[in-house]
């Protein structure tokens, strides 16, 4: 097939596997978004070893897109040829206006269960809210490997729901009806559910390791370094004491455009046409 096509863009580290022993003839746009790229240091020793040997494999397209600049620069280790930033896209919301009361602060999460994102401290998290006596709800959107785990955590207790896997609708609903996202993950590449949250108006609280530093700020949410039940309540009392300001269509603002279909076409345009450059170049007499 690569003979017939005009370009190729592969996605994801495990699409250049197929490409290590084949010489590629035409123009080659590579977009990274894996995970493992941007904490390798996660592997075992052998994951770690074999990771060391085909890392190198990012060095052949043309052009290199990472999702966030946290990415970028994990990929920039590996490669010294043309990288460009190409996030991914997150369809535009209509931020709803949000209910404030003293009874409750309803909190919400968009996430696998999973232990990178950690919801075992989102748990710590609403509890050590509670004791500070701020009547915090969580709602968790997602599944995964830990929700047995996390049931037995929860048993008994009703501040924190498993809602399981929802539909686009109804994630959106849950933000509507939240007032803050809460997401205690260690490592992002970007973070779709978090951009999501904000282009509906609501602030994040979220770990600050990865790609949501590229578009999370004092207008739109707190990262937490420590990881910690205190600091991220700490967090979340910030960001509820700041809530005057940070009404639903400032925070909206802040990624309005960023994410569109129409920028991350244009935006892969131009590493389109970069690598038709590159490649010719290289072709050249």
């Amino acid at each position: 097939m690569i003979e017939s096509v005009d370009l190729i863009h592969s996605h994801a580290f495990q699409a250049l596997l197929p490409f290590a022993w084949h010489r590629v003839k035409r123009p080659w746009v590579h977009s990274e978004h894996w995970s493992g790229v941007a904490n390798s240091e996660s592997f075992n020793a052998q994951g770690r070893f074999i990771f060391a040997l085909t890392s190198r494999l990012l060095r052949r397209p043309d052009v290199v897109t990472a999702v966030s600049t946290f990415l970028l620069e994990r990929v920039r280790e590996h490669r010294s040829g043309t990288t460009m930033i190409v996030p991914s896209v997150v369809l535009p919301a209509f931020p709803k206006p949000v209910r404030h009361t003293s009874d409750e602060l309803r909190l919400v999460t968009v996430a696998n269960l999973v232990e990178g994102k950690d919801p075992m401290l989102a748990i710590e998290t609403i509890e050590e809210l509670r004791s500070r006596g701020i009547p915090a709800t969580l709602r968790w959107v997602g599944d995964g490997p830990m929700r047995e785990e996390v049931e037995k955590r929860i048993q008994g207790g009703a501040n924190v729901t498993l809602l399981g896997v929802l539909d686009h609708s109804g994630v959106a609903a849950e933000l509507a009806a939240a007032e803050i996202f809460l997401l205690p993950t260690r490592s992002e590449t970007l973070c779709l559910s978090a951009i999501e949250a904000i282009s509906h108006g609501r602030p994040v609280v979220m770990g600050a390791r990865g790609g949501q530093r590229d578009y999370v700020n004092t207008d739109n949410g707190v990262l937490v370094a420590d990881r910690s039940a205190q600091a991220y309540a700490d967090a979340v009392q910030e960001v509820v004491d700041a809530f005057g300001r940070l009404d639903p269509t400032h925070v909206a603002a802040t990624v309005s455009g960023r994410f569109t279909p129409d920028r991350v076409l244009e935006l892969y345009e131009v590493a389109y046409a970069a690598a038709s450059v590159l490649h010719e170049a290289k072709v050249a007499p």
